[in-house]
């Protein structure tokens, strides 16, 4: 070798091995990007077949491997998600002491590859197949998944640049500072997302959660190095089929008619139905309902969701809502209407036998479409059970004309007003709040819960009780078939409620519907 020739220093092996590691954390995004897509596919295939055999069989499959792939629990998923983050940020970093830094930056950009996936659970109607609302607790929690990667990246530097004393340095040069405001606004959003916090705040909590997702976008692109301008078209692809299903598939509503009851808790919508509004959607669909396209809080706020109490041969969209302080409608203003979202699996419909529809407060909107469309649909034998704690808002059966039967218990002292907490959102659907105190429904008085019945309008076919239902007593029709498969609870209402009917569907092989009113 000639004394001429180049010989590398230590320095230069140094800053070269530095380089290698920068540009050799792209592929880390690029696994968990592969990893979204390949659990996406498993979900949406599982789903297809898991409703396609249900159709061709004339009954679910509990067991079927479709419906276990398709329905993991949350703690699994995010119990994957997290050894994926964990591991690509960690895989094959030697000399942690010496190359920490190569962690700090892998645990950004897995964080960052993991936000399409979220997007894609919101997505509405879902590609995923089923119903949107399966997906919405795995999309919090991927999202705090998210936040907190993307946040530990963030402390990971801070921490860095202050033993190096270059903490102002580097905090306040451009793109590091882009980071630390996409960092500082999603610990906001998680402080907000906070269930009590949430649903105080929601409105604040939905501007936040949008404010995030913009900086995701914009931040982290002047942000990242190396860049992540592939993510950023994605996400913005997704994000523009977003807002043009916003524009497209929503409608205006002509006219509202609202029907209010001073002593009753629950009010009654009519919707003029749009010249354009779907002509087929399924028994308990969704809506939302929000302000017209012209007005700013149709871009800002969230629109509002509710289970449509109409059939599609009905002339008008009927809500029944809980009256509430947060989102008030008034038939002066101008609204849009969503096309409607399915939330019972369609094969349900085809292939139920023995229906119990069980189903508290506002909840009856979603139980009188499922047993209007069974009784004149199907030869299923079908109930109708309505909890309430105010005996005045079953003027809502007269107003929607509700010719079957329906058993109504009265849990709380029928002179009383119930008007829940100003608090909480007042939506008609997804509302955590308990708005029918029934304690459990399980232990069960001893005296004869029918003792106290009485008919209240000859017109109608509805029956009223005192106190909660025994359970055991109300189901008492499901001895009357056999195939356990097409048994059906569908139940509908606050977390009580539908917990003592898993109870009861476990104990006695029943399938169960549930509808929890939780946003």
């Amino acid at each position: 070798m000639s004394s001429n020739e180049y010989r590398p220093s230590a320095i230069d092996v140094h800053v070269r091995h530095a380089g290698h590691h920068h540009t050799g954390n792209i592929k880390y995004g690029y696994i968990t990007l592969g990893t979204s897509i390949a659990v996406a596919l498993i979900l949406a295939v599982s789903n297809h077949f898991y409703l396609h055999n249900w159709q061709r069989d004339g009954h679910p499959s509990p067991k079927s491997v479709w419906r276990r792939i398709g329905r993991v629990p949350v703690w699994a998923h995010m119990a994957f998600w997290s050894v994926i983050v964990l591991g690509l940020s960690f895989f094959h970093v030697k000399n942690l002491s010496e190359n920490y830094n190569v962690v700090i930056k892998r645990l950004g950009r897995v964080g960052y590859a993991l936000v399409p996936l979220d997007v894609l659970l919101v997505i509405r109607p879902s590609l995923l197949g089923g119903s949107y609302l399966d997906y919405i607790s795995l999309h919090k929690w991927l999202l705090r998944l998210i936040v907190v990667a993307v946040v530990l990246h963030g402390i990971g530097f801070f921490t860095k640049w202050l033993i190096e004393g270059t903490f102002w340095t580097k905090t306040f040069r451009w793109a590091n500072f882009m980071g630390v405001i996409v960092a500082v606004i999603g610990l906001l959003l998680a402080v907000v997302s906070i269930g009590p916090v949430r649903r105080r705040v929601y409105g604040i909590f939905y501007i936040i959660h949008n404010v995030t997702v913009v900086t995701f976008l914009v931040l982290i692109w002047l942000h990242a190095r190396p860049g992540v301008l592939d993510f950023v078209i994605l996400l913005l692809s997704m994000l523009a089929f977003q807002v043009y299903q916003r524009l497209t598939l929503v409608h205006q509503i002509p006219r509202i008619t609202i029907v209010d009851k001073d002593t009753a808790s629950l009010r009654v919508l009519h919707l003029t139905k749009p010249s354009e509004f779907p002509t087929r959607w399924f028994a308990g669909s969704h809506i939302r309902l929000g302000y017209a396209k012209s007005n700013f809080r149709y871009w800002l706020l969230p629109a509002h969701p509710y289970t449509l109490c109409s059939l599609p041969a009905d002339t008008t969209l009927d809500l029944v809502v809980k009256k509430g302080f947060r989102f008030q409608v008034f038939s002066s203003l101008e609204y849009t209407v969503s096309n409607p979202f399915q939330s019972i699996p369609p094969p349900c419909f085809l292939t139920a036998e023995n229906v119990n529809v069980f189903c508290g407060g506002s909840g009856i909107s979603l139980g009188i479409p499922v047993v209007r469309y069974l009784k004149h649909s199907s030869s299923a034998r079908v109930n109708l059970f309505w909890c309430i704690t105010n005996k005045e808002d079953a003027y809502v059966l007269e107003e929607l004309k509700v010719t079957h039967r329906v058993d109504v218990y009265v849990t709380g002292n029928s002179d009383t007003m119930f008007l829940g907490s100003q608090n909480e959102e007042d939506d008609g659907l997804l509302n955590q709040v308990d708005d029918i105190e029934l304690g459990s429904l399980l232990a069960e008085s001893a005296s004869d819960p029918f003792a106290d019945s009485q008919t209240l309008d000859k017109n109608l076919d509805i029956v009223f009780h005192r106190g909660r239902p025994a359970l055991d007593h109300i189901f008492n029709s499901f001895s009357e078939t056999s195939e356990p498969a097409n048994k059906w609870i569908i139940a509908c209402g606050p977390e009580s409620l539908i917990q003592d009917a898993k109870t009861w569907s476990k104990l006695h092989d029943v399938q169960l519907f549930t509808e929890l009113y939780d946003m």
